[in-house]
């Protein structure tokens, strides 16, 4: 098969929540039977409550449709130009068409909202890698994920029972065990029960499971998870504990926030930064900054649907609870950094590998350019910490794209004579973003999880940062369906 025409693949999965929320909407909206003379002689209908909807990201997008489909008078603001938030598909920029991801780039074949509102919007899904071996990088030392030998050269510290085992091995070795809960988007986090996995980093936790020093340098590879909670990477991958692949939008990741968004045009208002929040017993009045100046918007209710890394610059009077405004606060969004390098050929090919490499500097790295018509190759490279943000605010441009390239060397040395462009997205430098997405320090997800997303007031809130699936789009649409549902059923 040729690997840059994948199969399409459409998503079929039955509707996730729709019966239900329909009939959530029905009981909040309408009544039904009612005969024709009784209705005549019934006093009129109050008007439907309004909302009034703060993002336009696919967390507030998927929660305005929900609420308009079902009745109720919803605007929807937006700070940027365009709908989509952090899903981002950059065109225009490389050569022969290729277009490449800035923010989501991949989702997994179990998560169940996306699938959903792809069927709902009459998108296709196609294969996110080709299939065949990996890098792996320690310091100068590189081995392909199909020769074990030599990465047990790289990585000589493995114990007797850790050789001869993949990553994915070594992952399920020391996960055995692992309450199957975990895989259950609904739980409790504040159950005292997780609080030992949510005491300890992740690489604590591995290591009191009796994982060498090597394993875990392997099992991390490709990002900085020395001071993430255990309980925040075992959830993770317990979600996804069931997926056997990945995949991607045909066309683009932002084809789906753009085709929404299509169905809600109307009702949103582009260029328009919440800058102040009031609160009463009986509605919300909001003030936002423009190009033409300060606009005000009043509904009964509203919904944040905007990382609170941006939140806690909005005036909120009064204040939210103590406990919530300091969640606001102090909650890290990690400061990744992408880096799309454009190459002459698809080289990778020649040795019989998909692109993907996981290094110690840290990367993650994977064939961008996979299912695109052109020759060209496009890599992307994911990397971030606060010692790699602080060294790349200090650079200029050209020194952050070589910084970059740096990095993809140290598992493809063909980059030296192949790279041909580079474009760098900072995700932490976008002031409607400020982080690429949530992360977790130990003891925050126990202490936090009763209080994220609950209400206050007459407001709500969603986003990937209050969802299980932190950091993905289905985080972020599980969050804007469960902020609907919210609302229709007070």
């Amino acid at each position: 098969m040729d690997q840059a025409h994948p199969p399409r693949r459409k998503p079929r999965l039955p509707d996730v929540n729709r019966r239900g929320f329909l009939q959530a909407a029905a009981g909040a909206i309408a009544t039904s039977g009612t005969s024709r003379a009784i209705a005549a002689r019934a006093p009129p209908r109050p008007a439907p409550e309004s909302v009034l909807v703060v993002g336009a990201g696919l967390s507030g997008l998927a929660c305005a449709y929900r609420l308009r489909d079902a009745g109720l008078r919803v605007t929807l603001i937006e700070a940027r130009a365009e709908p989509g938030g952090r899903v981002r598909t950059l065109r225009g920029y490389f050569d022969d068409g290729l277009y490449a991801e800035l923010g989501a780039a991949r989702v997994a074949e179990t998560h169940e909202y996306v699938i959903h509102w792809l069927n709902e919007l009459d998108l296709s899904l196609i294969p996110f890698a080709p299939s065949g071996a990996g890098v792996q990088a320690i310091g100068n030392l590189h081995a392909r994920t199909d020769d074990l030998a030599a990465r047990e050269r790289m990585a000589p510290g493995l114990k007797p029972d850790e050789r001869n085992l993949s990553v994915s091995q070594l992952m399920i070795k020391y996960l055995s065990g692992v309450p199957d809960d975990l895989a259950n988007p609904d739980i409790d986090l504040a159950d005292q029960r997780w609080r030992p996995f949510d005491s300890v980093t992740w690489p604590a936790w591995l290591a009191s499971r009796g994982a060498s020093k090597a394993a875990i340098q392997l099992i991390t590879l490709g990002g900085d998870s020395s001071g993430f909670s255990a309980l925040f990477l075992l959830q993770q991958i317990m979600l996804h504990r069931d997926s056997r692949s990945y995949l991607k939008i045909e066309g683009g990741m932002d084809r789906l926030p753009r085709a929404i968004a299509a169905r809600l045009k109307d009702a949103i208002h582009y260029n328009c930064e919440l800058t102040r929040l009031e609160r009463t017993a009986t509605g919300v009045r909001a003030t936002c900054r423009t190009p033409a100046g300060m606009d005000i918007f009043a509904a009964n209710r509203a919904v944040l649907a905007i990382p609170f890394s941006t939140l806690k610059q909005v005036a909120i009077e009064p204040a939210f609870s103590p406990q919530k405004t300091k969640i606001i606060q102090s909650l890290i969004y990690h400061e990744a950094t992408r880096f799309l390098l454009q190459t002459k050929t698809r080289f990778w090919t020649k040795a019989g590998l998909n692109g993907g490499a996981r290094t110690d500097g840290p990367a993650d790295i994977w064939d961008m350019s996979y299912g695109q018509k052109a020759a060209r190759g496009l890599i992307s490279l994911t990397t971030g910490n606060t010692a790699i943000d602080q060294r790349l605010s200090s650079l200029p441009e050209a020194g952050r794209a070589q910084f970059g390239a740096g990095l993809a060397k140290q598992a493809f040395l063909e980059l030296e004579s192949e790279l041909q462009k580079t474009y760098v997205q900072r995700w932490s430098e976008n002031p409607f973003a400020r982080g690429a997405f949530t992360v977790f320090r130990p003891g925050q997800m126990t202490a936090w999880a009763p209080v994220m997303g609950l209400p206050e007031g007459r407001v709500h809130f969603a986003g990937e940062h209050i969802a299980p699936f932190n950091g993905w789009m289905e985080g972020a649409l599980w969050s804007g369906e469960r902020a609907a549902q919210e609302i229709l059923q007070q």
